[in-house]
């Protein structure tokens, strides 16, 4: 699996080529050519500029269509999706499934409830979510594209949605979800972007809202200490800010209370719970 910082690393010239069907760039400025696809073979017709309807803004709207994840400084992961939750199982031992089992506990009851899922993924928190909903709507979201598209795919239901969104800048309304979930996402985000994630999580939760993070702690047993040292050797320098604590003290910070831990396992993992008052 590959973990990529700040994915927008399709380059302009491969977006142009991949555009071809629709916008065919034009780099001396003059115009835009229009390819015709209704026409049949190519077809193209140059317009001045003052004609052109076309913003810059639609422009970059178009390449981020082909890009592979939304810009972010977090890490992203664009590749090996369909080997992605076996990855997590072997890394965990076996644990993943009580892990993201505990976490949709966390915040129960969820009948008639609207519950987000940060940094989603291939959905399986998400779908476990669905799972117990006789009615409500669960929503993951995520940067990767390549994530969003497997877990429509493998995991859309009635009660269960994917969208393509930042954590950071979360494109809900205030105090618009009854509970909001995470799992595995916080050790891929630097401490800026925890803070700023859990600003945005009491931010669209409604005041009395749950909150679950299954995620690196605090290690309390000496496997732990060295599971939490692989991984943050192996993965990236974010997990040892989870591991310092960082998660439920971004937590608190956003003003989010009765911030605990309540599943345990592998002497480092833990599902955080809190709520908003």
């Amino acid at each position: 699996m590959l973990h990529q910082k700040n994915r927008c690393q399709t380059p302009i010239s491969d977006w142009r080529d991949r555009c071809a069907d629709s916008v065919c760039w034009n780099n001396d400025c003059r115009g835009v050519s229009y390819a015709l696809s209704k026409a049949g073979p190519l077809a193209s017709r140059e317009l001045p500029m003052s004609q052109l309807t076309l913003s810059r803004d639609v422009l970059m709207r178009q390449e981020l269509e082909f890009a592979e994840s939304l810009p972010t400084e977090g890490e992203v992961i664009t590749r090996g999706i369909r080997l992605y939750d076996l990855g997590v199982k072997l890394g965990l031992f076996g644990r993943s499934a009580a892990l993201y089992r505990h976490a949709a506990e966390a915040v129960l009851p969820l009948d008639g409830r609207r519950v987000l899922d940060i940094g989603c993924g291939t959905g399986l928190l998400t779908k476990e979510i669905a799972r117990r909903m006789r009615s409500g709507t669960v929503i993951g979201i995520d940067a990767s594209a390549p994530m969003i598209d497997y877990a429509r795919r493998k995991h859309a239901s009635a009660a269960a949605a994917y969208r393509l969104a930042l954590a950071e800048q979360l494109p809900f309304p205030d105090a618009s979800f009854d509970a909001v979930v995470s799992a595995l996402f916080f050790h891929h985000v630097n401490l800026d972007l925890k803070a700023r994630v859990a600003r945005e999580i009491a931010r669209v939760l409604k005041p009395g809202g749950k909150v679950a993070i299954a995620d690196f702690v605090i290690p309390w047993t000496s496997f732990g200490r060295l599971y939490a040292r692989f991984g943050w050797h192996f993965d990236c320098e974010d997990v040892k800010e989870n591991v310092y604590g960082a998660v439920a003290a971004a937590l608190t910070d956003a003003g989010l209370v009765d911030v605990h831990e309540t599943y345990r396992t592998l002497g480092t993992m833990a599902v955080i719970a809190g709520r908003k008052q």
